[in-house]
């Protein structure tokens, strides 16, 4: 008989403590309180910020298509000068030693190494 209350309550506190983690879970009560919020038509706060993002990513995708190509490597699309961040930093290399600025002056500004600065400029220079 006591075997019988054992597993009796092992099951009940199990079940018991299996029912508190899942309603006390932080997680799973907040992706219940998001559910509700967009289920029911969601939170005004919401939806405006929602359109808010929507409106800026428009935006921007109106304002990069306005940019000449030389800039668009920039934001990773494809440029004259390559894409990304690296095309705009060998373009902001030649820049400044178009400046008159040297070498060490440009390693600090563009964070290049010296040996790839030498190496776009002599590029450039072929061209």
């Amino acid at each position: 008989m006591s075997l019988l209350y054992f597993i009796v309550g092992f099951l009940l506190g199990a079940s018991a403590s299996w029912f508190w983690f899942y309603r006390h879970n932080p997680g799973v009560v907040f992706r219940q309180f998001l559910q509700k919020e967009l289920d029911s038509g969601g939170h005004p706060d919401l939806a405006r910020q929602t359109r808010r993002i929507d409106n800026l990513e428009e935006r921007c995708r109106l304002l990069e298509k306005g940019l000449p190509v030389s800039a668009r490597g920039r934001f990773g699309e494809a440029g004259a000068g390559g894409t990304g961040t690296a095309g705009w930093k060998r373009e902001q290399a030649v820049a400044l030693w178009e400046e008159g600025c040297g070498h060490h002056e440009i390693v600090r500004r563009t964070g290049l190494s010296r040996g790839e600065i030498e190496l776009i400029l002599s590029l450039r220079e072929q061209h």
